[in-house]
């Protein structure tokens, strides 16, 4: 190869600095081979081609480093380097290289270099140099299209093990009423696709729940979004989320999903136990009446009961216990509502008798009460709940009529 000489001539191409930047399809790298084009007019029996491979990464601003080789001959891209357009799906550079072998060759020349992006996706780069014929007697043409090789796969520290996040789905009437419990499982990251599974549990406080089967998705930005099965949202690097779900499949986002709260928790203090409203139950009941009991304020027109003590011992909520409960006429010297006589002796003085128990590590809280009305029936409301920032939100439930209500523990 002692005849592969580059006499570069011909065009003058403006390299001028541009404040341009490439779209991310042409930035990365690119590898392949290329083909030096010498014609020797002296000696009709030198003509080439020569092969050689090619290393070349183009930067958002449109700089290119690396290298080519033909044998000794080394070939690098100088610090001067003009983007000429932006298109659909190509773009036009131009460089100046440095063709340098040892003892014989020391030059510099410009090359057009074209990075295309085809329908299906795959990009590549054209180069072609300005080699042109001359005064001189050879015609040396570098050209050849490289292919943009795969970026290496970098993992964020959060996906380089499986987790599970946790968080609050609120219901649509308000951020202040909770709807149920959300589980994220979020799988460790595939090392070699830098992609993760990641699944979804709904988990309403009175219902059945519902599974979002796993989708695999790419975690390499380390934020990422999902949107399937009505739901749409986002899990952030650092391990929050927040999002919307289409729960009854109507085409409005009603359900909001987030975890920026501090969900359960082993709680030690005192609370009250908020039984709700009584407009809301006495409209599903029609004429028999709730008897309302341990009032002395004007509450007594809005609420079931006065509010119940309940003292928090890590995840063991205590209450009183419950009262014994008779529907007969009352009895003289007898403690009662309406004809219910009340046994409230032995410290058994929780009227409603309710019930609750508590899931630190989930942070919901299940139990029931009693109601009782005029006419001598009883009603069992089921409650269900999720403590959030130290405050029990929850609702309870009357099967038959059907009738659901909000109730809190704070």
């Amino acid at each position: 190869m002692n005849k592969l000489f580059l006499t570069i001539v011909g065009a003058v191409y403006a390299v001028v600095a541009s404040a341009a930047t490439l779209p991310d399809w042409a930035i990365g790298t690119f590898k392949g081979s290329v083909e030096n084009w010498c014609e020797v007019y002296d000696d009709p029996y030198d003509i080439g081609p020569w092969y050689g491979t090619a290393n070349l990464t183009v930067a958002a601003n449109g700089k290119l480093t690396g290298e080519m080789r033909f044998g000794a001959l080394k070939c690098t891209p100088l610090n001067k380097y003009s983007i000429q357009s932006i298109g659909d799906g190509e773009v036009h550079i131009v460089a100046k290289f440095k063709f340098y072998e040892p003892g014989e060759l020391n030059e510099q020349g410009f090359a057009d270099i074209y990075i295309r992006k085809d329908s299906a996706g795959k990009v590549t780069l054209e180069y072609t140099d300005a080699d042109q014929l001359g005064d001189g007697d050879e015609y040396c043409p570098i050209e050849g299209t490289l292919a943009k090789t795969a970026s290496a796969i970098v993992i964020p520290d959060v996906w380089k093990k499986a987790r599970t996040l946790t968080g609050v789905a609120y219901g649509p009437w308000t951020t202040e009423k909770i709807f149920g419990t959300v589980t994220i499982k979020c799988g460790k990251a595939n090392a070699k696709t830098g992609q993760a599974k990641v699944s979804m549990i709904i988990t309403p406080l009175s219902g059945k729940k519902r599974s979002y089967k796993a989708q695999t998705i790419d975690v390499t930005e380390g934020d990422v979004g999902l949107e399937w099965n009505g739901a749409v949202f986002g899990i952030s690097e650092d391990g929050t989320f927040d999002g919307a779900i289409d729960w009854d499949g109507d085409g409005e986002e009603e359900i909001e999903i987030a975890n920026r709260d501090v969900v359960g928790g082993a709680l030690t203090k005192g609370a009250t136990f908020n039984f709700g409203e009584l407009s809301s139950v006495n409209d599903a009941l029609g004429d028999d009446f709730v008897i309302q009991y341990g009032y002395t304020t004007s509450n007594e027109d809005v609420e079931l009961y006065a509010p119940l003590a309940v003292t928090m011992a890590g995840k063991k909520w205590n209450i009183a216990k419950a009262a014994t409960m008779r529907y007969k006429k009352c009895p003289a010297n007898a403690t009662c509502i309406g004809d219910w006589t009340i046994d409230a002796t032995k410290g058994k003085t929780n009227i409603p008798g309710l019930r609750l128990t508590y899931n630190p590590k989930t942070g919901v809280f299940k139990g029931s009460f009693k109601l009782y009305t005029f006419f001598g029936k009883k009603y069992t409301a089921n409650v269900a709940g999720m403590v959030v920032d130290g405050i029990g939100y929850g609702q309870a439930t009357i099967k038959k009529p059907a009738v659901t209500w909000s109730v809190s523990v704070e």
